[in-house]
């Protein structure tokens, strides 16, 4: 593990956001954006709708703020999505809900992968069962072009965790699941916190946000036949502690992420490198003030190699959208108020074909119930 900054703070940006939606006030969203071809974002809110259990929602270009399904209204439906939408050519979405879903073995439910058809309609693809089959997804799903469905669920499967260790899975269109690993716990990893991401040759890459050599969690790749490999374990201190936000890979093969805990003596979260030797490189080490904490939503690698994300504290208090250059000087893009323009921001950004970048708060807003933004390029 190399460190090449621990705190090089750039003055502020002179940025500014639009907010494009102003949540309900019992909304909270945490999830990344996704964008149609017309210009539409669909997100998910962890509360709020019906029942209280959590909406998906859709925002038009227009600005009109529609609730497109509410769970936990239909029994055996899921319940609290915390991660956002993955969509296909047909214009379906699918995403994880923590909760809910047909079976109660679980308390409030195991959790399950839901699909929103484009005219709204939401049906349930798989209840996981806590089992051997996993429990509690709370990270996106990624969609092969044979329109099977990939992620990990936190919980279930086998190991030495009293709930189990957490599984990578597969679900076929027909909704059949089949689990690709079970983590084991201890120095394999434990609780995959993170999506996946799919190399060229195929592989799934990952983190888990607990085990590994010193239990601060790992980034692991699994194969398509099967075998899994950890990639890095963190060390915790300067190194970083409990990755959650999920990797992207550069054109040579590097993957960048966040650690949620270490890289400083405030323990307040990391943005690493990690190259394709398996070599980690931090890059810069949160402090909280000015500079953010805790990140935990996946990047954005811009075309000139400097990395965008948030911070939902830090900055003044309530959240950032921050910078990385290539050289490790990080700077505030912009420090949110926790006003009208919200606060805590806790998912990556979505780039539109502009090049603005969209994003979620969590809290704020005229509603209190968080925002949709917008930071214009």
């Amino acid at each position: 593990m190399a460190i090449i900054t621990v705190c090089s703070v750039a003055a502020a940006e002179a940025k500014s956001i639009s907010v494009l939606a102003d949540m309900p006030p019992d909304g909270n969203p945490y999830g990344e954006l996704v964008m149609d071809s017309s210009g539409n974002l669909y997100g998910t809110t962890l509360y709020g709708g019906d029942s209280d259990h959590g909406t998906v929602f859709r925002r038009s270009p227009k600005g009109r703020l529609k609730i497109i399904h509410s769970f936990g209204v239909a029994a055996d439906d899921g319940s609290e999505p915390v991660a956002g939408l993955v969509m296909d050519a047909a214009g379906n979405l699918y995403g994880t809900t923590l909760y809910g879903g047909a079976h109660q073995d679980c308390v409030q439910g195991c959790g399950a992968v839901f699909k929103i058809s484009p005219d709204g309609t939401e049906s349930v693809v798989y209840s996981f069962t806590g089992l051997s089959d996993g429990a509690h997804p709370a990270t996106p799903l990624i969609l092969d072009e044979r329109g099977n469905l990939y992620g990990t669920a936190q919980e279930g499967g086998t190991g030495n965790c009293a709930q189990g260790c957490g599984v990578i899975f597969k679900i076929s269109p027909k909704g059949q699941e089949t689990v690709l690993y079970a983590f084991a716990g201890d120095a394999d990893g434990a609780q995959p916190t993170s999506g996946l991401l799919l190399d060229r040759q195929g592989n799934y890459i990952g983190e888990t946000g607990q085990g590994g050599d010193s239990g601060n969690g790992t980034i692991y790749k699994l194969s398509k036949r099967g075998v899994k490999k950890t990639l890095y374990s963190f060390a915790a201190g300067n190194d970083g502690a409990f990755p959650t936000s999920g990797l992207i890979m550069d054109g040579a093969g590097n993957l960048y992420g966040t650690t949620y805990g270490g890289g400083s003596a405030a323990g307040d979260g990391t943005v690493f490198r990690l190259s394709p030797t398996g070599k980690e490189t931090v890059l810069h080490a949160f402090t909280a003030n000015p500079d953010g904490a805790f990140p935990a939503g996946r990047l954005t690698l811009e075309d000139n190699g400097a990395l965008l994300g948030t911070t939902p504290l830090g900055g003044g208090g309530q959240g950032t959208v921050f910078k990385i250059t290539p050289e490790g000087t990080e700077s505030i893009v912009y420090a949110f108020s926790g006003v009208a323009d919200g606060g805590g921001p806790e998912g990556g950004l979505t780039k539109d074909s502009a090049g603005n970048l969209d994003g979620t708060a969590r809290f704020g807003g005229a509603n209190g119930g968080g925002t949709l933004f917008r930071l214009k390029r």
